[in-house]
């Protein structure tokens, strides 16, 4: 790379190494455990949905000296999936109204039924 000016026989860290580096590997076994939670609901959401969305971002931050020490910190970021939410149907009333009738439908007026009182007949048994 140019402008590298890393000596031949060192070899840069990986990522993987870098990860293992930070908290003597428990950082990483934490992102492991988190990830594993992520996928198991991403599964059951779309299990019931058909569909899930999440997401897994892992940041390391680098603090570096004037002598070359570089210090590392690292956080993951787990963004479970959000169930769906229900719908409702509303309609714009006038120009800044919303309501539950649809202004375009036609409205019917209806007469209630009249109210009779019910009619009650006793019957007449003879026991043997």
């Amino acid at each position: 790379m140019p402008g590298d000016d890393t000596p031949p026989d060192r070899q840069p860290m990986s990522l993987d190494g870098i990860l293992t580096l930070l908290d003597d590997g428990e950082t990483l076994a934490a992102f492991y455990d988190e990830h594993r939670e992520l996928i198991r609901a991403l599964r059951a959401q779309a299990e019931t949905f058909g569909k899930a969305k999440g997401g897994f971002t892992i940041k390391i931050d680098y603090t570096v000296d004037r002598r070359g020490q570089v210090e590392m910190t690292g956080t993951a970021d787990t963004r479970l999936p959000k169930s769906p939410r229900g719908k409702a149907i509303a309609y714009v009333q006038g120009s800044s109204a919303i309501g539950s009738e649809n202004p375009r439908q036609e409205k019917f007026a209806f007469a209630a039924a009249p109210v009779s009182r019910p009619e009650f007949r006793t019957v007449n048994h003879k026991e043997d």
